[in-house]
């Protein structure tokens, strides 16, 4: 059982790290074609005139619109979603409002750290403190089944 509480919390506090990211969308002043005409640039966000967003991935300039790729959700009849498919979407140029490219963000990945560790903390003391009294009350804390 120590394994499975080991792993456990190893999975919540690397599950915080990659819920918090190290990166943010900030807005940039450059035009879509000056921009993607430089090294490394993998995935942009766009707003357009009517306020929609888009993140698309490998964009770049054809004609006079910015083309990327975009990842849809798939639901089922329940709306629940089973799925992604990448579609193609394809905005003008004339109708793009800003540009937004990740970048690092040093405050994110900061407090991310933080609260991860003190997340990492508070749960380590609950399965010590449960430890320490002799059990979870008949129940196999990591499953949630009644001990047999």
């Amino acid at each position: 059982m120590v394994h499975s509480q080991r792993r456990f919390i190893a999975c919540l506090l690397l599950g915080t790290q990659i819920v918090t990211g190290c990166t943010s969308w900030q807005p940039t002043t450059v035009r879509p074609r000056e921009l993607l005409s430089g090294p490394g640039v993998k995935s942009i966000q766009v707003r357009d005139t009517s306020g929609a967003v888009y993140v698309l991935e490998a964009p770049r300039v054809v004609g006079d619109s910015l083309t990327g790729y975009q990842w849809i959700p798939i639901l089922n009849d329940n709306l629940i979603r089973t799925g992604n498919r990448r579609v193609e979407r394809r905005v003008a140029l004339a109708s793009i409002d800003q540009v937004g490219v990740a970048r690092f963000n040093p405050a994110k990945s900061v407090g991310g750290l933080l609260v991860g560790g003190v997340i990492g903390l508070a749960v380590l003391g609950i399965v010590v403190g449960t430890v320490m009294s002799g059990g979870g009350g008949g129940l196999n804390w990591a499953v949630g089944f009644p001990n047999r």
